[in-house]
């Protein structure tokens, strides 16, 4: 009895060894995938965004010019200088939101170079 014993234990303690290990590595493995595709899927949605974001950007500064330098008659003084505000407004969220993406893309970077 005492050798069943014996080798129930080798076996118990084999099973565990491989449970944990086995088990721990593969689970490792696994969040590291995900963890590198889910970086990976935040990259390529931010360089997207920053795409579009050029493009919106570009377009308040086409809006910018045009209000500042209207191709018609000015008839009325406060909607000409309303106009120009809300341009400008526009020019500035594009540009803040441009750059919170570029430093969200600098930071992923950062981010998928330490795993």
């Amino acid at each position: 009895m005492s050798n069943e014993v014996k080798k129930g234990k080798l076996f118990i303690k084999q099973v565990v060894a491989k449970l944990k290990g086995d088990n721990n590595e593969e689970l490792a493995a696994k969040i590291a995938r995900k963890a590198v595709s889910a970086v990976e899927s935040q990259l390529a949605a931010l360089r997207s965004k920053e795409v579009d974001l050029e493009n919106t950007l570009d377009d308040a500064n086409e809006l910018l010019d045009g209000a500042m330098f209207p191709t018609e008659m000015i008839t009325d003084s406060q909607n000409y200088i309303l106009k120009i505000q809300r341009a400008q407004e526009a020019k500035n969220t594009a540009e803040e939101q441009l750059e919170n993406v570029k430093e969200s893309i600098v930071y992923f970077e950062a981010l998928l170079a330490t795993f």
